[in-house]
């Protein structure tokens, strides 16, 4: 009897269980001059950590103190945040706790940088364009080899902006897989792109790109384009090679006022692009999905302090074979990055701005399908217990009649044998 109820139990308990992950959250105030990136409050050194898809390891400013720390190395890398301007970092490597000193990993101080003014959250599990990292030192896998996460999977919250505080909130999920990918919520769209552990950095492949029902392939003329996602910063890297694509489609009303790349008018300006929200949906369309995006002009969440600022982008050209797409683009989205099945999934309530077709359709089929027969096998085994117990409580309640009338039986011979012994008595 006690071993059923264990298994019940423990069947009970598997149901029920969630994985475990941390949770952060992310709050930059809106209506200064400069919207702040995205980043983790940390009672430690750095104070701020920016979650980085694009290097593997922690990377810090050159101003934090970090005199305390033991020297373990130096490692000299190519600038893994795309910034153009400052293509290499000469790093100092450093033992340090992050995240309220929860964290033991390997930190890189920046030497000298003219640019690079912030605390940086390695999240990539590629390379980029630096062959001479180690893995070892990659900050998840610091995380995982001292058993600080369950899996290498993370995701960034919907971005939820606030006009009576000033401020936009999200939450910044580490170590598994958040609830809204696990469970089939009655209205929740799910859409899934595959990555490459090959590339040197996280993203996916999109056929297409619309804009206001005008559409460019994504192609040159000997590969698809990559679109490669970011943290680090804001600003959006369009190919050189892709700019007369992107004139046609938007009616050939964006243009940089200034061809020097260090000048702040070299992103582009886009005359009438903007509605009243101050931002511009842009579609990216592969076999699986068509997601809907958002640009935002220089004023959505900044001071409007300039009124051509209106038109002003964060669309730069760099002569590259990719795309660098910030993050702030799919604010409407939860994103989750699962480097376990290299996988990229967004999840969204809202129909207009993600529609799902082709594998991810039959993805969803079998997700449902599998948690489904999941729960038809549980119920069985449940079934089978219960049936157990049952069957164990009749069996025990039938002995107990048969072991009654056995004794009954005896009962009823004694007294008889008794009475027999009477009527031989000689008196």
């Amino acid at each position: 009897m006690n071993l059923h109820l264990f298994i019940f139990i423990f069947l009970i308990n598997l149901l029920f269980s969630k994985q475990e992950y941390y949770s952060y959250d992310m709050e930059i105030p809106t209506g200064n001059s400069e919207l702040k990136i995205l980043n983790i409050k940390s009672n430690d050194i750095c104070g701020e950590w920016i979650p980085s898809l694009s290097s593997p390891i922690l990377i810090a400013h050159p101003d934090i103190d970090v005199t305390d720390k033991k020297k373990i190395g130096d490692l000299p890398i190519n600038n893994p945040f795309f910034n153009f301007n400052e293509p290499q970092l000469q790093l100092v490597l450093y033992n340090y706790d992050v995240l309220n000193q929860k964290f033991n990993a390997t930190l890189g101080k920046i030497k000298t940088s003219a640019e690079l003014k912030n605390c940086y959250l390695g999240l990539s599990s590629r390379f980029g364009t630096n062959t001479n990292i180690n893995e070892k030192i990659f900050f998840l896998n610091i995380l995982k080899e001292n058993k600080n996460l369950n899996k290498s999977i993370y995701s960034f919250d919907i971005w939820k902006l606030n006009e009576k505080s000033n401020t936009i909130k999200t939450n910044f999920y580490l170590g598994d897989s958040h609830s809204d990918f696990k469970e089939n919520k009655e209205k929740g769209i799910i859409a899934t792109c595959q990555t490459n552990k090959s590339d040197p950095y996280i993203g996916c492949f999109f056929k297409q790109m619309s804009f206001n029902g005008k559409t460019a392939n994504l192609k040159n003329d000997s590969f698809i384009y990559k679109i490669y996602f970011s943290t680090d910063n804001y600003n959006i890297i369009f190919p050189k090679s892709f700019e007369n694509d992107f004139n046609e489609i938007t009616g050939y009303q964006c243009f940089s006022k200034n061809s020097h790349r260090d000048s702040p008018d070299y992103y582009l300006f886009c005359d009438k692009m903007f509605n009243e929200s101050n931002f511009a949906l842009l579609n990216l369309i592969n076999d699986d999905m068509n997601i809907t995006i958002e640009i935002d002009n220089e004023v959505r969440f900044n001071i409007e302090n300039e009124n051509n600022l209106k038109n002003k982008t964060k669309i730069r050209y760099e002569d590259v074979e990719y795309f660098i797409l910030p993050l702030i683009m799919f604010k409407n989205f939860h994103v989750q990055f699962d480097d376990e099945n290299d996988l990229i999934k967004f999840y969204t309530t809202n129909q207009s701005i993600l529609q799902i077709y082709g594998k991810n359709e039959k993805k969803d089929n079998d997700s449902k399908g599998n948690v489904g027969k999941a729960f038809l096998i549980i119920f069985i085994i449940l079934l089978i217990v219960a049936l157990l117990v049952i069957a164990f409580w009749l069996i025990k309640k039938r002995k107990g009649k048969v072991e009654k009338s056995i004794n009954k039986y005896n009962k009823f011979e004694d007294e008889d044998n008794f009475q027999n012994m009477n009527d031989k008595r000689v008196f």
